[in-house]
């Protein structure tokens, strides 16, 4: 086993509510790191915010201070991120292990 993270945009389907749409946005196998810097729960889809989006991107040095490995992807994901939830859209983190 190992930890699979995604970020997504959430999409409420109005003519089918129990069936939402959802886009992805980035997927992170196994980004301790990042993990680590977001804290939350397995299974735990919290929803991305401004704030949170401008913190992760602050911080990419410090959150991949020890392997850089996925810095650019986490910028890039974080950076579309940023831009959907200022155009009021709903973006959704969630890791699983």
């Amino acid at each position: 086993m190992g930890l699979d993270q995604n970020l997504y945009e959430y999409h409420r389907n109005i003519m089918n509510p129990t069936e939402p749409e959802i886009t992805d946005i980035a997927y992170w196998r196994k980004d301790w790191d990042l993990q680590q810097f977001i804290d939350c729960d397995n299974c735990e889809a919290i929803e991305v915010t401004k704030h949170l989006c401008l913190d992760i991107l602050r911080n990419l040095d410090n959150i991949y201070a020890e392997d850089p490995y996925y810095r650019e992807q986490t910028k890039e994901a974080f950076t579309k991120a940023l831009n959907l939830v200022e155009e009021g859209r709903e973006v959704y983190y969630e890791p699983w292990w």
